[in-house]
């Protein structure tokens, strides 16, 4: 077999995705219920609404099936790219940090106006940019 990923036999959740930090996959799946609902994102993660409800508002913890399903379904939505490591996940969480306050609607635009600054500030003093800013979709150059 040539697959570098190795398939669990239960959920179609590759044994090998990277762990997700909680309120990473928390803040994703509040945001994902924002624009759609709790039912629809749960049917894509594969578990009940009721579940997903309490998971987004923080009443409980998940068990190791649905942080499993919880983590397939991010990699799988979140992620263009297979790589996705620990400084990524830390990006995604403060981004999710720094737009909570402004409405649900607004937030992709707040967190691309925030990579884009962070691009620019890194183009105007010469220093390099951490690699997932590069991969963030945010043009390595400002266009301004």
């Amino acid at each position: 077999m040539t697959e570098s990923r190795i398939s669990s036999t239960m959920e179609g959740v590759t044994s090998r995705d990277p762990e997700v930090d909680l309120e990473v996959l928390r803040a994703f799946a509040r945001e994902r219920v924002e624009t759609a609902s709790v039912r629809k994102i749960a049917a894509d993660v594969g578990c009940n609404p009721s579940t997903l409800h309490k998971f987004i508002t923080t009443e409980s913890v998940p068990y190791p099936r649905l942080r499993r399903l919880l983590t397939g379904w991010y990699h799988a939505e979140a992620s263009p790219a297979p790589k996705v490591g620990p400084e990524t996940s830390a990006h995604v969480a403060g981004i999710a940090l720094l737009t909570a306050h402004i409405s649900p609607g607004l937030r992709p635009a707040a967190g691309r106006a925030l990579l884009s600054a962070l691009a620019h500030f890194h183009a105007s003093t010469g220093t390099p940019a951490p690699g997932w800013l590069s991969t963030s979709g945010t043009p390595a150059r400002p266009t301004a």
